[in-house]
């Protein structure tokens, strides 16, 4: 239980600190449900599902127990760097894991 609050709270400061950077907001995780992110499950879909799907992630905290990607209008991972990311990056899905491996929580904010 106690490690489900640190996660939460770890989550919520990082999309609080990105969130602040690049004036962003909770994105209804619906609008994307139906292609790309239809597979994201808490307490379901591992780690190794979602790097299997969306590879390599954007950001690693928290030794892989949070994963953060890029994501553009379509809810593609960007793979850019430098500043073509800037311009397409629309999206930031990040993703908090249990001890085991499992999506314990995730959000995707929408950058404005």
């Amino acid at each position: 239980m106690q490690r489900t609050y640190f996660l939460a709270i770890v989550l919520l400061v990082a999309t609080g600190i990105g969130c602040h950077a690049h004036r962003c907001e909770v994105a209804d995780i619906a609008d994307a449900s139906e292609d790309r992110l239809a597979f994201l499950e808490d307490g379901r879909t591992t780690r190794d599902d979602v790097e299997a799907v969306l590879g390599a992630p954007s950001g690693r905290f928290e030794s892989g127990r949070i994963l953060t990607f890029r994501l553009d209008k379509n809810f593609e991972v960007v793979r850019s760097t430098g500043s073509t990311v800037a311009h397409s990056h629309r999206y930031s899905l990040v993703l908090g894991f249990d001890d085991e491996g499992f999506l314990e929580r995730h959000r995707l904010l929408r950058i404005r």
